[in-house]
């Protein structure tokens, strides 16, 4: 995140929420560079968590399973899984993603 609002509440809640990192003005666009290189380092590192797939998303029993093994999500999180999966080669942008989830069928 890239913000004027410099609270130690602010930088925790976006943190919270899911911010990789959370920069404050002013700042120098070489330390932005170098903050989002490092980001891309620790994205390698983790690649091959990142590749796991789901082998199975079955709708009607509510079911996924990764390698073999049922994987147990609550409702919200299975609907999430399956609009992702159903976009995979899209770029979604929050609000759009919400109402696809609010909108499916459990």
């Amino acid at each position: 995140m890239l913000t004027a609002k410099a609270e130690e509440i602010d930088r925790i809640v976006g943190l919270e929420f899911g911010a990789d990192d959370y920069v404050t003005k002013p700042f120098s666009p070489r330390e932005i560079v170098l903050r989002i290189r490092a980001i891309f380092r620790r994205g390698r590192k983790s690649r091959r968590e990142s590749e796991r797939r789901p082998d199975s998303i079955d709708p009607a029993r509510h079911e996924v399973r990764v390698n073999g093994r049922q994987v147990h999500l609550t409702s919200l999180s299975f609907k999430l899984l399956r609009a992702l999966m159903q976009t995979r080669a899209a770029c979604r942008n929050a609000i759009g993603l919400l109402n696809d989830v609010w909108a499916m069928k459990a």
